[in-house]
């Protein structure tokens, strides 16, 4: 796996989550990444947030690796990684999907 990403480009499309519900960071999250496979893209980030400005803490980081973790068992998601290495520190994930051919 490690040597396929490698030839993965440099993020080529960001979306920003900042503000958000649940719902909405499901739903976006959702209809980013399939609108990014159809047009070819293959690295992408996704800005969550860390949860800084939340009373709760952070929501979104988990609800996106749920449809990650979803779209993944769909074939559409080859693989992520959070940027900063562990999901509490970071603020963002790097999203790897699957080539269309």
């Amino acid at each position: 796996m490690k040597e396929r990403l490698k030839r993965y480009p440099q993020p080529q499309g960001q979306l920003d989550l900042h503000g958000a519900t649940a719902l909405q960071a499901d739903q976006r999250t959702d209809s980013f990444l399939r609108a990014a496979r159809r047009e070819g893209t293959l690295t992408l980030r996704i800005i969550v947030g860390k949860g800084l400005h939340s009373e709760a803490g952070a929501v979104l980081p988990d609800v996106v690796e749920d449809r990650l973790l979803q779209l993944k068992r769909d074939g559409l998601v080859l693989n992520y990684r959070w940027e900063k290495g562990l999901k509490r520190k970071s603020g963002a994930v790097i999203v790897y999907l699957e080539a269309p051919f």
